[in-house]
């Protein structure tokens, strides 16, 4: 079955809130958008009810859905981490073996996970099962710096 799970970051305070953490997310009924997130810092005990002092409420939040890749290291891939992967492919222009490391953001489009980077777009399942030292490095909100940095061999 599939595991869908989202992480939210926090516009307001600036902070990442696993998906763990996430009570829920309330829809406003007029415009049936999220409106307001729920979560909590502390680690839940699944027993025991939650109290109204242990919710912190945010209507200024991003969602970021769990992609179900993970690295080779067991790390969760999710929507706006940071990749930092092996380009392996051909270069287009003149049929050459590309060797370089380079840092892109995973975003949904086109009905699929991709890797954005300044040189163009990536497959995330073929590009995991063709490196096995993909790494998430960071995600868009607290490291945007990170694309800046392309390493080419």
């Amino acid at each position: 079955m599939r595991e869908i799970k989202y992480r939210a970051w926090d516009k307001s305070k600036e902070l990442l809130v696993n998906a763990e953490l996430i009570l829920g997310i309330r829809f406003d009924r007029r415009h049936q958008e999220p409106a307001l997130i729920t979560y909590t810092r502390k680690k839940m005990n699944p027993t025991m009810e939650i109290s109204h002092l242990d919710k912190i409420y945010c209507n200024e939040f991003e969602l970021m859905q769990y992609t179900e890749l993970k690295t080779t290291d067991y790390k969760e891939i999710y929507d706006g981490d940071l990749l930092r992967f092996n380009d392996h492919s051909y270069d287009r222009t003149g049929g050459n073996m590309n060797d370089r490391i380079l840092v892109g953001e995973v975003a949904f489009s086109c009905g699929m996970w991709i890797v954005k980077t300044k040189d163009g777009h990536f497959d995330l399942y073929t590009l995991l099962l063709n490196d096995d030292e993909a790494e998430v490095i960071g995600n868009i909100h607290i490291h945007p710096h990170l694309l800046e940095v392309d390493s080419n061999a």
